[in-house]
């Protein structure tokens, strides 16, 4: 207890010491003041995975993808600029060198509040089950998951075939609530079937393999409909599924397959962004041809993160903007994040209101007020940026603390009953996370929400049928 008292102090101290080295908003960049922030910073990191996060399985896949996310999101690009590597279009991401101190402390602040907050209610306790829950899979779900998929894709093949980007803008509101709702669904059945193949197949071999077909044939058409598009969501989505549940499942994977997976993801994912095109006469070779051309030929990213690590740009943009050319926004649009839960209400409650529509959400805002209402290409939001538009910078930072208090608390009930409806919850999380560091926080309300609902109804797991069951030894 008192060591761990004496450590919160020592990291409660440097919180404070990080508070008093704030610079101003708009001041000459001083490349030694960042790089010392970030060095400072990653230290802390490497402080709370050592000392803080034990061996506890949940606890380290969540929190070290995180800060893999969030440091290539915030550091990348202005580490970049400091040593003279190419940034594509470096005028567009920097936006302001007179705004980097700031940006980077901000970012630097939010991240050890976050840190801080996390370390203080953390419990380094292993889980106090060896196995995870037992459960029994409600069957007729993942057939008519399998079919839904195929269905979903047949009323967009329209958009799919075209191969043209345009974000989801042309799709109406009812198919995006029907998108929302099934991805989930798809998600938790990716889950569970990659949990319980292989003890099915060892009682039921025929209806194993015909689950497993299904399973391969509806995920690869809904998933290649994307990436024919060029949108990388769900195939990121769906290998991080199927790596938590082969984990989970499993126990450890080597760490050399992990980083060669993660690595291959990466490229692959940045050439299928390089490989995207806005009108029709463009989408005339493969998305992974134009990718490789854009990428190798024209030199547009230098490093297989550097479009990742772009999503910063609406962060400088952010400060520079607010509040002098627009006020701060006092939670509109998370208010309208909130209640978009409900399918149609926020559009009801907006019209009803009279408030414009680039106020649903910080990316509407940003590219509207960047590009004007009709913008082609948005940039999109950012974790922060979407944070301090709406309260400002102190708000921003205790929303932070408050986030890890939250997930620290989820974490040690998790660690506790290690339920599966928890695990389920972690799985929504874990999956959404990559997108969360550059986009908008509340978007996780929705896929929660959700599953609790597809839980409540019963439409998951078969409670009278305790027919499949899959135990596991977690391996830490």
């Amino acid at each position: 207890m008192n060591l761990r008292l004496s450590q919160s102090s020592l990291s409660f101290l440097f919180i404070i010491g990080l508070f008093c080295v704030r610079p101003e908003r708009f001041e000459p960049i001083d490349k030694y003041f960042i790089l010392g922030l970030i060095f400072v910073t990653v230290l802390y990191q490497l402080y709370i995975i050592s000392f803080v996060l034990g061996k506890n399985v949940y606890s380290r896949l969540l929190i070290l993808l995180f800060l893999f996310c969030y440091d290539i999101s915030h550091f990348q690009i202005i580490l970049h600029y400091i040593y003279g590597i190419p940034i594509y279009n470096q005028l567009d991401v920097i936006v302001d060198t007179m705004v980097q101190n700031y940006s980077i402390w901000l970012s630097s602040v939010c991240l050890c509040s976050f840190l801080f907050c996390l370390s203080l209610v953390l419990k380094k306790t292993l889980l106090s089950k060896e196995r995870l829950p037992s459960f029994a899979v409600n069957q007729k779900l993942l057939y008519c998951t399998f079919l839904a998929l195929m269905f979903f894709v047949s009323l967009q093949f329209g958009n799919f075939i075209k191969g043209i980007y345009d974000g989801t803008r042309s799709w109406n509101q009812a198919a995006l609530y029907l998108h929302g709702y099934l991805e989930t669904t798809a998600l938790v059945v990716c889950f569970i079937f990659v949990c319980t193949f292989i003890e099915n197949i060892k009682g039921k071999f025929r209806q194993s393999i015909l689950l497993l077909t299904c399973f391969i044939l509806s995920y690869s058409v809904y998933i290649y409909g994307f990436v024919h598009v060029g949108d990388r969501g769900p195939i990121v989505k769906f290998a991080l599924c199927i790596f938590l549940a082969t984990r989970l499942k499993y126990g450890h994977i080597p760490r050399s397959v992990v980083l060669s997976c993660f690595a291959l993801g990466l490229a692959v994912m940045q050439i299928f962004s390089a490989g995207r095109v806005r009108y029709a006469d463009m989408a005339n070779l493969h998305i992974l041809v134009r990718g490789f051309s854009n990428m190798y030929e024209n030199r547009k990213y230098s490093n297989i993160t550097e479009e990742y690590a772009r999503s910063v740009k609406v962060l400088n943009y952010t400060l520079v903007n607010f509040p002098d050319n627009h006020e701060f926004l006092h939670g509109t649009t998370h208010f309208f994040n909130t209640i978009n839960v409900i399918p149609f209400l926020s559009t009801i409650i907006r019209k009803a209101t009279n408030t414009d529509i680039m106020y649903s959400n910080t990316s509407k805002l940003i590219s509207t007020f960047k590009f004007g209402a009709d913008y082609n290409s948005g940039d999109g939001t950012q974790i922060v940026a979407d944070i301090y538009i709406n309260y400002g910078e102190t708000t921003t930072i205790f929303i932070f603390g408050f986030l890890g208090l939250l997930l620290a608390k989820f974490l040690n009930h998790l660690n506790q009953k290690n339920d599966i409806q928890l695990i389920l919850y972690y799985l929504i999380l874990y999956t959404n996370l990559v997108f969360i560091v550059r986009g908008n926080i509340l978007a996780l309300l929705k896929p929660l929400i959700f599953v609790l609902l597809l839980s409540k109804m019963k439409l998951i797991f078969d409670n009278e049928k305790r027919c499949h069951y899959f135990y596991n030894k977690i391996h830490k």
